[in-house]
């Protein structure tokens, strides 16, 4: 059973309501001193403060615990800093804007610290593996580039010009090319959605009538190497207010991408497939009848001939057979004043399919499961009710279950990221299947403790926070005493990490207009 340790020192939290303290006794031995004054000299008024310097003292203890909140977020690991100091600065009102972007532009420098250079996902599959997981924790979008192109999201707000200046200082997306062996595929959608906001929001008239907004949009299209890029550029395109002659040009730089893309069948049948790539195409540009539109869609056509006769894999192949057509194609030629063929489509060859790695079959792992099946559906199939999950003979189970629990260790698992994932969806499961009362805060506290002990909060941050995240929005689930228990062990647990996020919802209740000693409400 995991103890849990005494703290020596105070926490960020209790400095925190330790300084909320005297500012309560300093205003109070004021009102005391009037009142003797008073007393003494019945006929004086007391004095009343001024309302505008009631505020201005409201607002230095704000900015003081915001500074306080930003030291402690900077202490952290790149990935957790970034999630702090953005979600900070997503809602704060209190810091000066030059103090707003000299944080982003801290955050934007400090980005190549990141584990993960670019955002992954996974579209298709079982999410219980290791890449799913990979996966889950890429949506907190805290890799490398990400975190960049959040920063400059918030930039634009506070000085558009610096925006522009630090995309420039991104390299062009180098996107080395996948194998049929990969089962992730890369997401830079919200980088060409930054493209476009820049665009749009960042040139005064003058450059807008120098045509350099456009400019600007075509030199990122010139510079698409990768399958994966081409979905979210025809999303710009499609989007960005052009005038006609405009949008010709940058369907031109588009047509020219399609010649030198470099050859990745994983990138290529994800585009075709998953980000539905023939359809964006069909309803931006398909649909005119103009040259440069006509010109763009015979090297479009050129382009899938190429990579459909070329390599495919095993997994995701499009072509045309005798009795079918793949939907993907019949899409196309209904562009096409020359339909592709049978001919046109057909594979030089098929690589292996990518090998998924599945949780839960570790001996370990997978008797952790059968039991946590038991505690939820005994031997049938039917969920147990509340009232079963009280019967002794059910707490006698989930006891020898936490026994072997407990006894988990991370050697059980092929890597520590493994053990991680697998260990900390089982607490999530056992605070579902635990009825509601004590039993359920313990599991949330245990949970708490696994994760400070964890090493990958430094040297995986994305998986451990994916964990961590989770379990500081189950205080949800809780009311009242209960609530408060819950953020107490979790904040007593002496992890730092937790205590900058407990913090930050303070604030966040603060900005609200709620009183800051409320518990949190994630």
């Amino acid at each position: 059973m995991i103890t849990e340790p005494k703290p020596s020192v105070l926490s960020p939290q209790s400095r925190f309501a330790l300084l909320f303290r005297d500012v309560v006794f300093v205003a109070v031995a004021g009102t005391l001193l009037q009142l003797v004054i008073y007393a003494q000299n019945p006929t004086s008024e007391v004095p009343k403060k001024d309302p505008r310097s009631i505020r201005a003292e409201q607002e230095r203890l704000k900015k003081a615990a915001v500074e306080d909140l930003i030291l402690s977020a900077q202490a952290q690991p790149l990935e957790i800093s970034a999630d702090l100091l953005l979600s900070l600065l997503a809602f704060d009102s209190v810091l000066e804007k030059k103090r707003q972007a000299e944080l982003l532009e801290s955050i934007f420098r400090r980005a190549s610290e990141a584990k993960e250079p670019v955002k992954m996902v996974r579209r298709v599959g079982e999410a219980d593996t290791r890449s799913g997981y990979l996966s889950m924790a890429h949506s907190l979008e805290l890799d490398s580039l990400s975190i960049r192109l959040r920063a400059l999201v918030l930039m634009v707000k506070i000085d558009r010009q610096r925006a522009r200046e630090l995309f420039q200082e991104i390299s062009p997306l180098r996107i080395k090319p996948l194998s049929c062996a990969d089962d992730l595929e890369y997401d830079v959608a919200l980088y060409y959605a930054l493209v476009k906001k820049i665009a749009t929001d960042t040139f005064d008239a003058e450059a807008v009538a120098r045509k350099e907004p456009m400019h600007f949009v075509a030199a990122r299209l010139e510079e698409i190497t990768s399958p994966a890029q081409l979905g979210p550029a025809l999303d710009l395109v499609g989007s960005y207010r052009a005038k006609p002659v405009e949008f010709r040009f940058l369907i031109d730089r588009l047509s020219d991408a399609l010649t030198r893309i470099n050859s990745d069948p994983r990138s290529f049948a994800n585009a075709l497939k998953h980000n539905r790539l023939t359809e964006k195409i069909k309803f931006s540009i398909g649909s005119s009848d103009d040259a440069p539109s006509n010109e763009f869609l015979k090297a479009y056509r050129r382009y899938l001939a190429k990579n459909l006769s070329g390599v495919q894999c095993s997994d995701s192949v499009v072509t045309i057979t005798k009795d079918k057509t793949d939907p993907s194609i019949s899409f196309a030629n209904s562009m096409f004043e020359r339909p592709l063929t049978e001919d046109d489509v057909k594979p030089e060859r098929l690589e292996p399919a990518a090998e998924t790695f599945a949780y839960w079959r570790s001996p370990k792992a997978a008797s952790i499961l059968r039991g946590l099946k038991r505690l939820r559906f005994g031997d049938g199939s039917v969920e147990l009710t509340s009232g079963q999950r009280s019967e002794q003979k059910w707490q006698e189970q989930l006891e020898k279950f936490r026994e072997e629990f407990n006894a988990w260790r991370s050697d059980d698992e092929e890597t520590e990221i493994d053990y991680l994932h697998q260990k900390s969806v089982t607490f999530n499961s056992l605070f579902q299947v635990v009825p509601p009362g004590p039993g359920q805060l313990d599991v949330l506290r245990e949970f708490g403790l696994f994760l400070r002990n964890s090493s990958l909060q430094r040297d995986a941050p994305l998986h451990w926070l994916f964990h961590a995240k989770y379990l500081l929005r189950s205080v949800k689930t809780f009311d009242g005493g209960q609530r408060e228990r819950f953020i107490d062990a979790l904040d007593s647990t002496g992890n730092s990490a937790f205590s900058v996020y407990l913090k930050l919802d303070r604030l966040k209740q603060a900005e609200k207009d709620t009183p800051v000693s409320n518990k949190p409400n994630f």
